[in-house]
């Protein structure tokens, strides 16, 4: 090991707030990193010792916001989808278990859904721990938000990464 990172932590406001980072690459779930740097802004903690060259770390520490409801077969829009949640993003409707790859804008994601929408009523309800192991799968998605405080400030999310 050559250096480290810490931890999320919560913040007064009872937000999650991460060490921010590059994904320069990935193999075998692994995440390449470079740039990684605490704020205390954020944080609400005093700066943390951060290894901020080039590494390697492993793709379940990994998370980022998904702006994409539609999780493609292969890193392209014209391949089969995989899951399709409509209006919603996999970030609203679960969460990343895993990123396995990266390659562009595209990013390979073991996911599990925790929300579902009543197609009725369109409220959000809990899924049992059984629907959340049968949700569970794989897929290429764009539209990855490494805001730790908003979406990013794109045009138009649906139509730039959902078709």
């Amino acid at each position: 090991m050559v250096g480290s990172l810490p931890a999320f932590v919560m913040n007064y406001d009872s937000y999650n707030f991460g060490i921010e980072f590059q994904i320069i690459g990935s193999h075998n779930g692994w995440i390449k990193i470079t740039g990684a740097k605490d704020d205390p802004s954020r944080s609400n903690r005093p700066l943390r010792p951060t290894y901020s060259k080039t590494g390697w770390i492993p793709g379940s520490s990994v998370d980022f916001g998904v702006q994409s409801a539609r999780g493609y077969l292969r890193p392209d829009i014209g391949s089969p989808k995989v899951l399709d949640l409509k209006g919603d993003w996999l970030s609203s409707m679960g969460d990343v278990t895993l990123v396995v790859a990266c390659v562009d804008e595209w990013v390979l994601l073991d996911y599990v859904l925790k929300r579902k929408r009543n197609q009725t009523t369109l409220a959000l309800t809990e899924l049992s721990l059984k629907e959340q192991q049968a949700s569970r799968g794989r897929a290429w998605f764009r539209g990855v938000c490494a805001n730790q405080e908003t979406t990013c400030d794109q045009a138009d999310v649906v139509l730039l990464f959902d078709e």
